[in-house]
This record gives C-alpha cells, structure tokens and sequence, in this order.
C-alpha cells in the first residue's frame, strides 16, 4: 500500500497544529503551508475532510486559523488514514467492494491480504499524533534495515575486498604503474 500525498500531508499537518496546542493559538493555513511544506491550497483541502470527521476546527477572525478539535492523543494515523484514503486495504477484495471482485469466493491469496490489511490497521491505530511528537523510537532509522534483513542480507553478499589506496598526485608514474600491478 502507498499513501498518498494527502495522508501523508494530513499527518504532517495535525502534528504543526498538536506541537501549537499547548499556545491554544490558532494556525493560518500560510502558516501551515510554511511550516510543512505543502501549499497553501493543498492545506486547506487537506483540512476539509479532517474538519468534517472533526479532528480539526477553524477559528475565525483576523487571529483566526486552524486548531486540533480533540486531544492528539485522540487521534490516531489509523483515523488519518482511513479519512484520507476512505479506508485502509491492500487490495480491492479487503475494502467494502470485496463483492465486485470476481476471484473472491476461491481466491488463494485473499486471507492473507485480508490479515496483512487488518495488521496494517492495527498498527497504524496504535500511533497516535501526540507519540509521534515525543516519541523517537517509533521507526527504524531510514538506513538501518531491521536485524532479520541485516543477517540475511549479510549471508547473501560475498566479501568485497577493498579498493586500492589512492595515490598522492605527487608520486611518480612509477609507484603508480607499481600499485596497480600489486592489485592484480
């Protein structure tokens, strides 16, 4: 499953508006779009489904913007997601319009998409906005692939042996006709 930029926006979105809480001031949706990097028209239909399934409200006024309608720790990515992309599925036959699909009665592989999109779900529940401001241990480090994927990765690759050292410009052809004789 790929989220789309709207999930994925709408997250960065409601963490600006939970790190601004505690001020209980609202946020314009220049603001907004300074802060996170989406435009200013991409914030604000970003904002129009998350205000009618009332995670957001709006403030009006001159001082006016946008504020969290609930405690972030109330709303979970889980909720994000399902707004933004009308639900969380793998694939056509684990959403509403399983019916539509014609394989679903003797599909072989649909238990396990149903049990893949059902763990996503839970997991992506189980994160809320208010965790992921204070809590650094939720996701691995980008470059850091998980321990199982170290150990086979590590069996699966031979040895390289290591290039030769460079050699200082100022050395002459010799040394350096030399060293790539010893490389062979």
């Amino acid at each position: 499953m790929k989220l789309s930029a709207r999930a994925r926006y709408a997250a960065r979105i409601l963490l600006e508006l939970a790190r601004n809480a505690p001020k209980n001031e609202p946020l314009s949706a220049s603001t907004l779009s300074y802060q996170t990097g989406v435009s200013v028209q991409f914030v604000e239909q970003i904002l129009k489904p998350l205000k009618q399934k009332g995670l957001t409200m709006s403030v009006r006024g001159a001082a006016g913007g946008h504020k969290l309608a609930k405690p972030a720790s109330d709303i979970s990515l889980g909720e994000v997601v399902r707004i933004m992309e009308d639900g969380i599925q793998l694939t056509v036959c684990c959403g509403e319009k399983a019916n539509s699909c014609p394989r679903k009665s003797g599909c072989l592989t649909r238990k396990a998409w149903l049990h893949v999109s059902r763990t996503l779900e839970q997991e992506l529940d189980a994160i809320s906005i208010e965790r992921l401001l204070h809590e650094d241990a939720i996701c691995l480090n980008d470059n850091d692939p998980p321990a199982k994927a170290k150990r086979s990765a590590a069996r699966a690759i031979p040895a390289v042996q290591s290039a030769p050292k460079r050699v200082p410009a100022k050395t002459g052809l010799r040394k350096v006709k030399g060293l790539a004789r010893a490389a062979r």
